[in-house]
């Protein structure tokens, strides 16, 4: 049994059930291969953030729809959309409480991930830490520590009931408090998870391609990554990543009037610097195999920025906002378009279009005709995007301040 515990960080923004990845841990999980264990304190903790995205996503769409709804329509179309509207006010609590908290909880449930409650023992080593300044702590007293206090109790608490665990975490002092500890190996998000050794051998070996794979790995890294520049691999993602991004938001734009300097991609350009990590393929099971790319590609931008704020900044000698296009929004505000680049990190898969395939089908074949065979099925292979794991705004790219 392998054993795998999560902090919030290591589960990442994506967490939609139906990606690749998180498909892939269930199907170990149901067929009896790991365990997940989640301290309480991540649980809450995820559940909170998934109902606040539930919410977000909902909001969003309400106020889209209100925006649409006020245009002038066809009578029968604008009677469509008034029994929507009703309906859609009719139902306000269900769909923004009662299903946000049954869509908040999906995540651990689809793992039967078993929760870690807080006891007293742990109260009291979580405390002692925070009052002498014990890692995660780097000083005493400081009460933002206190959560990854508790979770670090719980991490060791769940340690102790066995001999080795995969701990999913991308946060960097609870990385430090575990990274020299005998039993933990640490890694920082899923798919990274997913391409360690053990987990691999268990997913092929399941299958019965654990061979295969292993031939078609080095495949990819020595006749697609060393000899075809640049690979159809990357064509592909160029040609696709703009429909991936579209609609997503970014944060950090500066004048946004978002606490988070959020902002809204909706439309896009050409790609740069296109790298596939060709060397570090995951095998998902199904004849799947993915890797991890990171591009740069300049995007158009929407936000709001409050008027008394762009009047300020306007006749800044360092201000940009003169190439910012901005529309009246209301008294207070306008709606702002601009021009940024961004870097965007997702998984890419590729699809092995053979069903029959097993370790039987590279047995007694000559290097010329496992080659030649290797080599059809990627030509013949299907590709796709699979997730889009985070999309940075490039601040030395900017155009607005």
């Amino acid at each position: 049994m392998i054993h795998i515990a999560f902090d919030t960080s290591g589960i990442g923004k994506n967490r939609n059930i139906n990606d690749v990845s998180y498909k892939t841990l269930q199907n170990l999980y149901l067929n009896k291969l790991i365990t997940i264990h989640i301290p309480y304190i991540v649980q809450r903790e995820l559940e909170t953030q998934e109902v606040k995205f539930y919410k977000d996503r909902y909001n969003e769409f309400n106020k889209a729809f209100k925006k649409y709804y006020s245009l002038p329509q066809d009578a029968n179309l604008k009677k469509l959309f008034s029994e929507f509207n009703k309906s859609l006010q009719q139902n306000e609590e269900i769909i923004s409480d009662k299903e946000a908290e049954f869509f908040s909880k999906k995540w651990l449930v689809g793992l039967g991930a078993k929760i870690y409650n807080i006891e007293a023992d742990e109260a009291k080593e979580a405390f002692e830490a925070y009052f002498q300044g014990i890692p995660p702590l780097k000083s005493i007293k400081h009460r933002d520590d206190i959560p990854d206090s508790f979770i670090c109790r719980s991490f060791e608490k769940i340690k102790n009931s066995v001999d080795h665990i995969y701990l999913v975490v991308n946060d960097q002092k609870i990385h430090n408090t575990f990274k020299d500890k005998h039993g933990f190996t640490l890694v920082k998000n899923i798919n990274e998870l997913l391409a360690q050794q053990e987990l691999q051998s268990v997913i092929s070996k399941q299958e019965n391609v654990d061979e295969f794979i292993l031939e078609f790995f080095s495949f990819i890294n020595k006749e697609v990554n060393e000899k075809i520049q640049p690979s159809e691999l990357e064509f592909f993602i160029s040609r696709n990543i703009g429909d991936e991004i579209v609609y997503k938001n970014i944060y950090g734009v500066k004048n946004s009037n978002e606490y988070n300097g959020e902002a809204t991609i909706n439309s896009y350009g050409n790609t740069q610097k296109i790298e596939v990590n060709f060397a570090k393929p995951i095998y998902y099971g199904d004849e799947k195999i993915g890797f991890e790319f990171e591009l740069e590609i300049d995007v158009n931008i929407e936000y709001f920025i409050n008027k008394t704020d762009y009047f300020m900044m306007f006749d800044e000698p360092s201000s940009k906002l003169k190439s910012v296009s901005i529309s009246n929004w209301n008294d207070h505000t306008f709606e702002a378009e601009d021009n940024v680049f961004v870097k965007v990190v997702g998984i890419v898969s590729m699809q092995i279009m053979d069903p029959c395939l097993n370790n039987d089908s590279i047995e007694n074949k000559t290097p010329i005709e496992l080659q030649i065979f290797l080599n059809e099925l990627y030509s013949q292979a299907e590709f796709k995007i699979e997730s889009i794991e985070d999309i940075e705004l490039l601040e030395d790219k900017i155009n607005n301040v």
